[in-house]
């Protein structure tokens, strides 16, 4: 007993509270990426928590108390993306996808208590995770694939492509996911890279190096523009504070004001440019796109999704099939996700979810500003300079190109705002004195309860002024999701035939309240006209439809279903009218002829025959 007694006490002495927090974000650190790695893992991973558990015990090592208003958005999250996946069509990937979302948001808990003398080990472990991921992409990407030419790297890539092991076996990799998430984490490792020789011995210094190499190479390689693009700006940014943080006080405070009105112009030129005629920014993407132009017309069709599901959202890693079924009219996967961070999050997530992400992003930005205006601590304001830049990056790609949440989502969208959040708590932000203290959070009550104030009081003054409106929207969504889970179940290769027999009286009675409130409801229409021509009655669906797109003509989901109606029902005038506006229409058409034939519907089979050689 004796000698158990003296073990435990050296083991006391052996580690402090600083080192018992970052084993802690160790091992959280694993548990989420096993879970990124291996979608079929559910609870498994959860062993690896068992460890930080056992310390806190055995050591009486109490956790920190986070802030809980940096929390409140977190929790809004978790809570929109445990709705949308009980919601989605697609539950696996959808319960998949909520374990990601769940280990983000338990690597913010993590990340936020840390104290700064953490942080940089944090930041280098995962830019190490960012290395490893540059170096397998590397050696196992489609080069022969590419649509960016870069040179003397694609020759000596190729060569390696016809030498390399099977153990790298060749596969088509998400440039954009690689490049974006990359350039999101570079300025943090600026930051760490600047402070090294505080830090770190030799072998440390070189590991950083390295790694920050590593990772800007990876950005590089990657061709996307939209991550080359917030790069140069965070850098931009990053100079910017980095020269006024040595200057006076007074150009310190200037500056962070400064730096809030540069987010303010990223914001708006980020989404004017989503929605307005531009120059070609992007370029070529590995998906074709030839320009900002053609990205603006997804994002218009996406938008019209997220209207659809404007309260719920569509569900978790529900895009593809949304998007093909709705805007495309077509069977089979198309698009994985949105390629735009806001879209993605409100289409998924509902405006529960995108509002506690954009309500994150904001008080992010605002403590980080403070925080730098206020901190005298070199190493506290180099931190803070490197993950304010790197949330510019956030906030400018996320117009062009979503890296943190499309696809099945990478644990890593709440890591940046939990790193804030461990710079705000820390000692060096505190204010002065306790009088001071008790001031500001007085100060903090007022406004808070004046900002909830004067929300409850505009949601209020919509409510009323607006009311049918509403309504006719939270029916039409509620709707719009039933619908989906009826038709998409099994989506692509199980789902119902497109003349198929369905269960829609849920859905029907949803879209008819909501016509009752909003006879121009645009989901509604859209929807019972899409319902009708399942039953076949073309010319029930060519009202509804009619109605929809007048409200929305360029739709594309609505232009195609309208001109397969009157295709079917014999008004070929009108159908060949629509289809010339559909570049795809004529390999459709062909397609849908053969279909048609084997489930015995020879009549509509010789009028698709017809328009596909009208259309030659």
């Amino acid at each position: 007993m004796g000698k158990m007694s003296r073990l435990r006490l050296d083991l006391k002495q052996g580690l402090d509270k600083t080192q018992i927090l970052m084993i802690d974000f160790v091992c959280v650190f694993a548990t989420i990426i096993l879970w990124n790695i291996n979608r079929d893992l559910t609870w498994q991973p959860v062993i690896f928590l068992l460890l930080p558990i056992y310390l806190h015990i055995v050591y009486q090592c109490p956790v920190p108390k986070p802030d809980f208003r940096k929390i409140i958005p977190v929790l809004i999250i978790l809570v929109a993306a445990g709705i949308s996946a009980k919601i989605s069509h697609e539950p696996q990937n959808a319960a998949e996808k909520f374990f990601v979302v769940l280990g983000a948001c338990i690597l913010f808990g993590v990340v936020a208590i840390q104290p700064v003398e953490n942080i940089h080990k944090m930041i280098v472990l995962a830019g190490i995770f960012g290395g490893l991921w540059t170096i397998f992409y590397l050696l196992t990407q489609r080069w022969d694939l590419r649509v960016v030419d870069l040179g003397f790297v694609n020759a000596v890539v190729t060569k390696w492509e016809s030498v390399r092991p099977e153990l790298f076996a060749a596969s088509i990799q998400n440039e954009d996911i690689l490049g974006g998430t990359l350039a999101i984490f570079s300025p943090l490792l600026i930051s760490v890279w600047v402070l090294r020789r505080k830090y770190f011995a030799l072998s440390g210094k070189l590991l950083v190096s390295v790694t920050l190499g590593l990772i800007l190479f990876g950005v590089f390689i990657s061709g996307s523009r939209p991550a080359w693009a917030g790069l140069i700006l965070s850098i931009a940014f990053y100079s910017f504070l980095f020269f006024s943080f040595f200057a006076k006080p007074e150009t310190r405070k200037r500056s962070a004001v400064l730096g809030a009105f540069f987010i303010v112009l990223l914001l708006i030129v980020g989404g004017l440019s989503n929605f307005k005629e531009s120059s070609a920014l992007l370029g070529n993407t590995t998906l074709s796109f030839a320009s900002l132009n053609e990205r603006q017309s997804l994002y218009q069709q996406i938008g019209y999704l997220v209207r659809d599901f404007f309260f719920t959202g569509g569900g978790l890693a529900s895009f593809p099939g949304l998007y093909s079924s709705y805007i495309l009219k077509i069977h089979n996967l198309y698009l994985s996700y949105g390629h735009h961070l806001y879209l993605d999050l409100w289409l998924e997530l509902g405006v529960l979810g995108v509002a506690g992400f954009a309500f994150m992003i904001l008080q992010s930005f605002i403590a980080g500003l403070a925080s730098y205006r206020e901190t005298e601590d070199v190493v506290h304001g180099i931190l803070l300079i490197g993950v304010l830049s790197s949330l510019v990056v956030l906030l400018f790609s996320g117009f062009y190109e979503d890296p943190l949440f499309g696809l099945k989502g990478t644990v890593f969208f709440l890591f940046i705002p939990g790193i804030v959040s461990a710079l705000d708590r820390d000692a060096g932000c505190n204010k002065k004195n306790a009088e001071s203290v008790n001031h500001s959070a007085k100060q903090r009550r007022l406004r808070n309860l004046f900002v909830g104030g004067v929300c409850i009081a505009i949601f209020g003054i919509l409510l009323v002024l607006e009311r049918n409106t509403l309504l006719a929207k939270w029916y039409s969504n509620l709707g719009a999701v039933a619908l989906a889970k009826v038709e998409l179940s099994g989506w692509p290769e199980q789902a119902p035939g497109e003349f198929a027999d369905l269960d829609t009286l849920s859905a029907d009675r949803y879209f008819e309240k909501a016509l009752q409130y909003d006879p121009e409801n645009c989901t509604s229409n859209y929807r019972q006209g899409i319902i009708a021509f399942r039953r076949q009655e073309f010319s029930v669906a060519q009202s509804y439809l009619e109605k929809a797109l007048q409200k929305e003509p360029e739709h594309a989901g609505i232009r195609k279903y309208l001109a397969y109606s009157y295709a079917w029902s014999g008004d070929k005038g009108n159908a060949y009218r629509l289809f010339q506006n559909i570049p795809e229409a004529r390999q459709e058409l062909q397609t849908y002829s053969n279909w048609l034939e084997t489930i015995g519907e020879t009549g509509l089979a010789n009028i698709a025959i017809s328009l596909a050689e009208r259309l030659e």
